[in-house]
């Protein structure tokens, strides 16, 4: 009875002293893993804008690092954030017919680096006329 009352107390006194522990430094010390997913983008030719979807939880970058070749058709609205975030990509209809394409960059403070592609289809089909009097482009 006397050990059973000794192990009650020393386990009693071992928990007080664990409760008092903060461990918010133990916590700070374990590396955080960044998180970076977003997916390629396909836009019809004829339209002026899409949106590009960013799922974080840190702080990001982004850039335009290739395409402008047709002249500077792509536009982000923000090349910085941090966490989730949906980006606004402003182009120009894309007048010729063959599709083109622009890769992005994005790239996190821990240096994980995600491209991703963008493309728009040419305009290819109709020039809009007179009811059925549409003239096939050439």
């Amino acid at each position: 009875m006397k050990k059973a009352l000794y192990l009650l107390l020393f386990l009693s006194f071992a928990l007080s002293v664990a409760s008092c522990w903060d461990d918010s430094e133990a916590l700070e010390a374990i590396p955080s893993k960044d998180l970076l997913r977003t997916n390629n983008i396909e836009i019809e030719g004829t339209c002026t804008e899409a949106i590009l979807h960013i799922e974080a939880n840190c702080h990001w970058t982004l850039s335009v690092e290739s395409g402008q070749e047709f002249g500077q058709w792509l536009t982000p609205s923000a090349l910085q954030g941090y966490g989730t975030a949906d980006i606004l990509l402003a182009t120009s209809q894309n007048q010729q017919p063959q599709e083109r394409t622009a890769t992005i960059r994005i790239t996190t403070d821990a240096g994980i680096v995600r491209r991703i592609t963008v493309s728009q289809k040419g305009i290819i089909g109709n020039i809009p006329g007179n009811g059925d009097n549409e003239r096939p482009i050439f």
